[in-house]
């Protein structure tokens, strides 16, 4: 809930064949739930293409909405290309955290985000190829606090001003056991 009157969800967008339907992209969706027998949507923002994954969208840990600043983190591997027929887009376009600021009234503004990956390099191979019951991202979780965001993954944490997303504070490595 982001108020009383007010849902943010997460999902994934589809393309309905009729008796089944294609996965395409993560869903984000604020809906006006004042009168419940009624919801009406509000806002949509589809992210990426068929492929594209979240821990979220399997773990609701994952999910990290902060009401004081309005601002929603999700872990995320975009995939971009066509991805027509149940094929899945091949080009892996950011695996780390998004932040948006997300208003009931104005909806989804993405402000930026912390890449855990690079596009092209040899963990973005395959990053692709999830299956939607199989959702997961490098990044696991995340963090406001003050004017940071902290990106926690299962080998580092990296930290990034709100008014600065892709320029990385600090990067802490984590041990191996």
């Amino acid at each position: 809930m982001m108020d009383h009157d007010h849902l943010l969800t997460i999902g994934y967008d589809a393309d309905d064949q009729g008796d089944f339907a294609w996965f395409q992209g993560i869903l984000l969706q604020v809906f006006d739930v004042s009168t419940m027998s009624d919801p009406k949507l509000l806002h949509k923002e589809v992210i990426g293409t068929r492929g594209s994954t979240s821990e979220a969208a399997t773990n609701h840990l994952a999910f990290n909405y902060f009401a004081p600043k309005d601002l929603l983190a999700i872990p995320i591997t975009i995939c971009d290309g066509e991805s027509y027929g149940g094929a899945y887009a091949n080009d892996m376009i950011f695996s780390g955290l998004l932040v948006y600021d997300v208003t009931a009234n104005h909806g989804f503004t993405r402000r930026g985000g912390i890449s855990h990956v690079k596009p092209g390099s040899e963990d973005s191979w395959n990053a692709c190829s999830n299956w939607w019951t199989n959702s997961s991202s490098v990044v696991k979780r995340s963090i406001f606090m003050d004017d940071y965001v902290y990106s926690v993954a299962l080998d580092r944490i990296k930290t990034a001003s709100l008014d600065n997303l892709g320029e990385d504070v600090s990067t802490i490595y984590l041990l191996e056991e």
